[in-house]
């Protein structure tokens, strides 16, 4: 099947496996982004080598990523065990398809009194990547996302982490069927963040929607250990879009 066409028009949000809660981004300023209308969106802040282009990189990690999510959905099918099965999906997909170089696994995290079971972390300890269970949902607690108080599920472990951490302003949260890019959020009342429905990308061959992710969540929209997390193109993104500023650069199509 042909990737299916998706265009933007208005502030409507334009792509049908993304979906935004709580402002944390504008639709209008998610389109900026899809059409590389943002801020540091030349191929070298994407760490693109010379001679090849973002579409190029794009189009690599997308087979990539299909291939990892067949795989996994394969396992599933066999009733391979589930955690393990998301673990390594989102290894390949962080790694091979978006470029987190530095995604590394770690042990459960303490932090005062709180253990928090995250699986990985990138960029040091700046972005905290929450791995649920193949297909346990993201808003489903999970006894092994839990401490010794209470469950939690998949998005309230990466909340928790992200509000409790001085380092880590943004993070994500994976059950392999979706993604949520989440950021530090003071209000648990009022949740806040973009999701990806990767089932529906791979399955119904959304290959728009994977170009719009793929430029949202590429390891270098998260900067760099070295920098402070406030000048992140995410962050630098969301503020522009809730102050209505301007995106700069060319346009230019994925």
């Amino acid at each position: 099947m042909a990737p299916r066409r998706s265009s933007l028009s208005g502030p409507r949000l334009a792509f049908d496996a993304l979906s935004i809660e709580g402002g944390i981004i504008g639709a209008e300023w998610l389109g900026r982004v899809a059409q590389l209308q943002a801020a540091a969106q030349e191929p070298a802040d994407y760490r693109i080598p010379k001679g090849l282009e973002i579409r190029d990189e794009i189009a690599r990690g997308w087979r990539i990523a299909q291939a990892c999510f067949q795989e996994m959905e394969a396992g599933r099918a066999v009733g391979g065990n589930a955690r393990v099965l998301a673990e390594e999906f989102l290894q390949v997909l962080l790694c091979d398809a978006l470029g987190f170089a530095s995604l590394t696994r770690t042990a459960p995290v303490t932090i005062g009194d709180r253990a928090y079971p995250v699986r990985f972390f990138a960029l040091g300890d700046r972005v905290p990547v929450v791995a649920a269970p193949a297909g346990a949902g993201l808003d489903t607690r999970v006894p092994e996302l839990g401490d010794d108080q209470r469950r939690r599920t998949a998005f309230g472990l990466l909340q928790e982490m992200l509000n409790a951490s001085d380092a880590a302003l943004w993070g994500i949260a994976s059950d392999g069927l979706s993604l949520r890019v989440a950021r530090d959020n003071a209000s648990l009342t009022r949740p806040a963040w973009i999701e990806a429905d990767l089932a529906r990308i791979f399955t119904e061959d959304l290959y728009p929607d994977f170009a719009a992710f793929w430029l949202l969540v590429h390891e270098s929209r998260f900067g760099s250990a070295d920098a402070p997390s406030v000048t992140c193109p995410l962050e630098l993104w969301r503020g522009e879009g809730r102050g209505g500023g301007r995106a700069a650069g060319r346009t230019r199509r994925p």
